[in-house]
Order: structure tokens, then C-alpha cells, then sequence
């Protein structure tokens, strides 16, 4: 079996089932907006500021937009960040890529207090080498600029190829895809499977146990 050197996990529908905490929060901010059309938006997995613009009735200027932003966040922050919990397993998978000698990064389009905020929360400090999410300046998924400007100069000795990207939607295979690096697909989050599937992941798996028993973590090999 491959050996993975570098592991990163997405994290909304990826590590935490953020579903009903991300759908609240737009649902306030863009009142009558039916389910359907959010969930087809949250589907591609591109940033907050792609899907804000996207279920918006009208053009945004560049202020206006980084205004709905913050004040998404603020609404985030406020209840519906109380409903996201980790998806089972997922403590688990990491503890053993941990074990079998891979480094563990989170790497997602989501602000970098969120992203804190929780791995504060659940006791997953000591599980992550780092949590890299929204940087200004920096393109999100699916653009390669993340593993270009941030993650291949923090770990320079570790090959695109030896690196596995673990996501939840085809913005996260194509930045696997973008930086030569193997992916994982888990069908439990807000991904198109059908769509993803048809981008032939290296691992296409419903869930993290099925994901450890496939790369037989726990076992001898990675």
C-alpha cells in the first residue's frame, strides 16, 4: 500500500458535519432562499465568498460583498455554530495516519477562527501539524495557491506525490488533481458524488472507516 507523508482533510462536510450550521446562517442571511438552491451551491465547495455571490439576486461590488461576509460570520458564530459536530470516525483516521508517520493538516476554504474554534472545542489541537484556512491574498480551493505559497514551503522535503487530500467535494479533487497530490472522496458531506466520482478520486469511500479499511490504517501500512 502507498505511503502517505502528508495528509490534509477539508474540514465543512470533510471532518465536521457543518450541514445544519451552514444552512442556518444562509437561511438568515438570505431569508425565502429555498434549500435546494443553497445545497446546490454548498455541492461545488468553492469559497464562502463564491457561494455569497452566487445566491445573491444582484451584482456585488467588492465591499458589499466582504460586508455579507463578516456579517456571516457573525451569524456563524452566534447559534449555529453549536450545531456542527465531528463525523464519527474522524478522530479515529487521523489518530492512525498520525501513527503510521504522516503529518496532518487541515486545509479549507473556511475562516481560520472557525477552523480554531473547533479544534479547540473537541480536543483535536494535539491531532494537526497545522490549520490552514482563508488567507487574504491567497486563492482557496480548488486553485493551487494554498499548497504553493503555504504548505510546500512549510514542508519542503515532502513530494506532491506522497501527499493524499482528503475532501468532500470536486473543488477538492481538482486541488488535489491541481497539485499532483492523490484524493479521497467522502460521500458523507456536500459533494455531487455522481460528478466526483466521474473525476476518478484515487479513494472513493462513504465515510472514514471505510476509508481506514481501504488504505488498511490500524494495520501495517499507509
Amino acid at each position: 500500500m502507498k505511503t502517505y507523508k502528508l495528509v490534509t482533510f477539508d474540514f465543512d462536510g470533510t471532518l465536521c458535519d457543518t450541514a445544519p450550521a451552514i444552512i442556518s446562517t444562509l437561511q438568515q442571511l438570505f431569508p425565502g432562499t429555498e434549500q435546494a438552491h443553497i445545497d446546490a451551491q454548498l455541492s461545488v465547495g468553492t469559497p464562502l465568498k463564491s457561494v455569497i455571490a452566487r445566491l445573491h439576486q444582484h451584482p456585488l461590488s467588492a465591499a458589499e460583498l466582504d460586508a455579507l461576509c463578516r456579517q456571516y460570520r457573525a451569524l456563524y458564530n452566534q447559534e449555529p455554530h453549536q450545531l456542527q459536530v465531528p463525523f464519527p470516525h474522524a478522530r479515529d483516521t487521523i489518530t492512525a495516519f498520525r501513527q503510521a508517520g504522516a503529518q496532518c493538516l487541515i486545509v479549507s476554504n473556511k475562516g481560520e477562527a472557525a477552523l480554531n474554534a473547533f479544534v479547540q472545542q473537541y480536543a483535536f489541537t494535539s491531532l494537526f501539524d497545522d490549520v490552514i484556512g482563508e488567507r487574504v491574498g491567497i486563492a482557496g480551493k480548488p486553485q493551487p495557491d494554498v499548497y504553493e505559497q503555504v504548505i510546500r514551503p512549510a514542508y519542503p522535503g515532502i513530494k506532491p506525490e506522497h501527499i493524499l487530500h482528503i475532501g468532500d467535494t470536486t473543488a477538492d479533487l481538482a486541488f488535489a488533481h491541481a497539485i499532483g497530490a492523490d484524493s479521497a472522496y467522502l460521500t458523507h458531506g456536500f459533494g455531487d458524488d455522481e460528478a466526483a466520482l466521474a473525476m476518478q478520486p484515487t479513494w472513493y469511500c462513504t465515510h472514514f472507516e471505510e476509508l481506514t479499511q481501504q488504505l488498511e490504517l490500524g494495520g501495517q501500512h499507509v
